[in-house]
């Protein structure tokens, strides 16, 4: 198994260059030229370093549709914000820029996932979609010995969400569990809180029985090799490009 994150290269932006120079997202208005370009560099010094001959790359939507990733080449990316595979040589990449990206592998290594999960995909419980998918791929459903790895994402302390997007993340917390564990109230202003994705895709994993998870501890928003929405959009650009977390079988 093989996993990686990457920006292909600087992300530094500014107001006339706003995506950097080294963007992998399509849907954020970048000449598209441009995006390929970078995509089929990423391809080229992933297949020199591991022979890797593909990247699957989705439509991503802020949902909780998951897609099986077969030999056959799809001419559009599936609007999902999930999907695995048992495919050798196949990277499946995840887009984000602010959002948590997480891969994960069953216990064997014989197949593999990755996932984009936003506060929207968590509260519409992508994860568990995504490992449901998996297991009845294979018909086994022990994922005590599965692992995942939770990638640069925004830190809690630059994460200001309201009471609309607690009480959506509530809903997914199990009852032994409390919200209070990842969403610390804002004392200077009321109805708002500091959210901490990371330690909630966690928590979600743990319930889907995976245990043996790493957190990068990456900042997206305070690290500048990444690309983050949240901090670009404080600075006034206009847009913000995208990274790719991608994992492949080798």
């Amino acid at each position: 198994m093989w996993v990686i994150q990457t920006t292909v290269g600087s992300t530094t932006a500014d107001a006339a260059h706003p995506y950097g120079g080294n963007n992998v997202g399509l849907h954020v208005k970048d000449e598209p030229t441009s995006v390929h370009h970078h995509r089929t560099r990423l391809l080229n010094t992933l297949n020199t370093q591991a022979g890797i001959n593909r990247i699957s790359w989705l439509n991503q939507v802020h949902g909780a549709n998951v897609v099986q990733i077969n030999a056959t080449l799809s001419t559009t990316a599936p609007d999902a914000d999930a999907q695995f595979t048992a495919l050798p040589k196949t990277a499946l990449a995840i887009m984000t820029a602010d959002c948590v990206p997480i891969v994960l592998t069953n216990a064997d290594g014989s197949q593999i996932g990755a996932i984009h999960a936003g506060w929207q995909g968590l509260a519409k419980n992508v994860i568990a979609s995504t490992v449901h998918a998996m297991t009845q791929a294979q018909s086994d459903a022990d994922t005590s010995q599965w692992q995942a790895w939770i990638g640069a994402c925004i830190a809690a302390k630059h994460y200001e969400v309201d009471h609309r997007v607690r009480d959506a993340l509530a809903a997914t917390v199990q009852p032994s569990d409390s919200i209070d564990n990842y969403l610390r109230p804002n004392p200077h202003k009321h109805g708002h809180y500091w959210a901490d994705l990371a330690r909630l895709a966690h928590a979600q994993l743990a319930a889907c029985g995976i245990t043996q998870v790493n957190i990068s501890g990456l900042d997206s928003f305070g690290d500048t090799r990444f690309y983050s929405y949240r901090r670009q959009t404080q600075q006034g650009l206009a847009a913000t490009g995208r990274m790719a977390t991608l994992i492949a079988i080798i």
